[in-house]
C-alpha cells in the first residue's frame, strides 16, 4: 500500500506538470519540447527495490486501457475549475507496465520487473533515463513459509477487526470486467471525505474511483477507465529503441 501511495504521488506530480505544458498555447510552427520534470525529496527506491518490482508484477493478465481523471475544485471566488488528465496504460504477460499521460509521443514510463529497471523515455529527443536495480535474492522455502504465515495472520486480523470507516460494496461490472468496491468515509478537519475505489480481482488494477472532499482546493476527483482491452499489446511498446541515448541513474 505504501509503494502504491508513493507512485500515486509521483504520477500526480507528472500529471500536474503535463497539464501545465498541455494548456500553454503555442504557435503552429513551434516544435514541442521535452518536458523537464523535477521531484522534491528522496526517490522512492531502496537497495531491495528489485525485489519490490518482482513481487508487485502481475503476470499472465495483459491489458491496455485509457484512464481519464477529472478534478473539479471550487476557487476562493466561488467559481469552479475543472482539470482533465488522460492516461494510457498497458501491461504485457510478463508484468511489464507502460504508461503515458497527455499527448502520446511526448514521453512514456516503463516499469520492467523482468530486467529490474524503470525508465522515463522521451521520444522527441530519442533519449531515456533508466534506473537499474539488482536482481532480488531468491527466498528459501523456510522464508517463503514465514511470509505466507505472516500474511495469513494479517488477513485474519483484518477480518476480525474491520476498519470502522471502511465499507465493502457489492461487486459489479466496470469497464467490461468484474470489480469489487470499497468506500472509505473519514472526518478530516471537521468535514466528511468519502472515497470509493473499484478494483478488478483478476487484473489487480483499479478500474474506477471517486474522492469527494469539500475542503477548499480539494474538491471531487473522478477516475474512469475506458477502452479496456484484454490481451497482449505489441511487445515493442515495452522496449527502449536501440537508437535512443540512455542515461543511467543510481537508485
Amino acid at each position: 500500500m505504501r509503494m502504491r501511495s508513493v507512485f500515486c504521488a509521483v504520477s500526480l506530480t507528472i500529471l500536474a506538470a503535463i497539464s501545465v505544458w498541455a494548456q500553454t498555447p503555442a504557435a503552429s510552427s513551434d516544435i514541442p519540447k521535452p518536458l523537464s520534470i523535477h521531484f522534491s525529496g528522496p526517490p522512492p527506491f531502496g537497495s531491495n527495490y528489485g525485489a519490490t518490482l518482482a513481487k508487485s508484477a502481475v503476470k499472465g493478465q495483459p491489458y491496455s486501457l485509457i484512464e481519464t481523471t477529472t478534478h473539479v475544485t471550487t476557487l476562493p471566488d466561488g467559481t469552479s475549475k475543472t482539470t482533465v488528465l488522460v492516461k494510457h496504460q498497458m501491461r504485457d504477460a510478463d508484468g511489464r507496465v507502460r504508461w503515458e499521460i497527455g499527448d502520446t509521443g511526448v514521453f512514456f514510463s516503463l516499469t520492467d520487473p523482468v530486467a529490474y529497471f524503470i525508465a522515463t523515455v522521451l521520444p522527441l529527443n530519442k533519449s531515456a533515463i533508466v534506473t537499474q536495480f539488482s536482481a532480488p535474492k531468491q527466498p528459501s522455502a523456510e522464508e517463503e513459509a514465514k511470509v505466507a504465515e505472516l500474511r495469513a495472520k494479517q488477513a485474519a486480523y483484518r477480518k476480525e477487526h474491520p476498519s470502522p470507516d471502511m465499507e465493502e460494496l457489492p461487486g459489479k461490472m466496470v469497464a467490461g470486467v468484474y470489480a469489487v468496491g470499497e468506500r472509505q468515509t473519514q472526518i478530516i478537519q471537521g468535514v466528511q471525505v468519502v472515497t470509493e475505489r473499484w478494483t478488478s480481482p483478476d487484473l489487480k488494477i483499479v478500474v474506477g474511483s471517486t474522492s469527494d472532499d469539500p475542503r477548499p482546493q480539494m474538491g471531487k476527483i473522478t477516475t474512469v477507465v475506458t477502452d479496456l482491452k484484454l490481451g497482449a499489446p505489441d511487445p515493442k511498446l515495452f522496449e527502449i529503441p536501440t537508437d535512443y541515448t540512455v542515461q543511467e541513474k543510481q537508485p
